[in-house]
């Protein structure tokens, strides 16, 4: 419930800082504790306004906790998955002896970079979050196209199978660059890092 900016119940006068009133969420009034007889009690219902304040902040610091736990699995998720792809289209590039050279290995500096895209992303760096979201978009651009391609070449059981790459580049686009739980895991992250 919101202290300040509301009217006390009692004495009808705004409340201009939250140390100075409580809330009751049984009535839904705000007062200043000046203005409660004995600094606590919802004259309304007779409730400790102290106690119900901190179950609520309580519950928020839960709630809190919960959501910095999904952020953070989301987010090694996300980089599981996109490292495995990585590193599978790494080993790919060796097993492909048709290669040149040169293209053996840019996927291998790709992981680099990507590697340490995630660590700075990690550690809090809101232009790693955009590197790597344009990373993972361009490398949905060219699944697309690599799809599209592998449909009028060899038919659709060909894209189906080779689908799943499609799947683990969106899956971390959302994860690493859309993902709510993610975003306040890496802010908890980058605040706890200058602390």
């Amino acid at each position: 419930m919101q202290i300040v900016g509301s009217q006390c119940a009692t004495c009808a006068k705004p409340l201009n800082f939250a140390p100075d009133g409580l809330a009751c969420t049984t009535c839904e009034d705000v007062y200043h504790k000046a203005c409660l007889a004995d600094g606590v009690t919802c004259p309304g219902c007779g409730e400790n306004l102290e106690a119900q304040s901190a179950k609520i902040e309580k519950q928020e610091r839960e709630d809190m906790a919960e959501r910095l736990r999904t952020g953070r699995a989301q987010f090694f998720l996300a980089v599981f998955l996109l490292g495995g792809l990585m590193l599978f289209n790494a080993i790919a590039s060796l097993a492909a002896a048709d290669l040149p050279d040169v293209m053996r290995l840019n996927p291998w500096t790709g992981l680099v970079i990507s590697a340490g895209l995630l660590v700075a992303l990690w550690l809090g760096h809101f232009v790693a979050r955009v590197l790597v979201g344009l990373q993972i978009g361009f490398g949905i651009l060219c699944q697309v196209g690599l799809l599209h391609r592998l449909h009028q070449d060899n038919g659709l059981a060909t894209v189906v199978m080779n689908s799943w790459i499609m799947g683990v580049l969106l899956a971390s686009f959302y994860f690493l660059c859309l993902s709510p739980t993610v975003s306040l895991y890496v802010e908890s992250n980058r605040t706890h890092k200058r602390a």
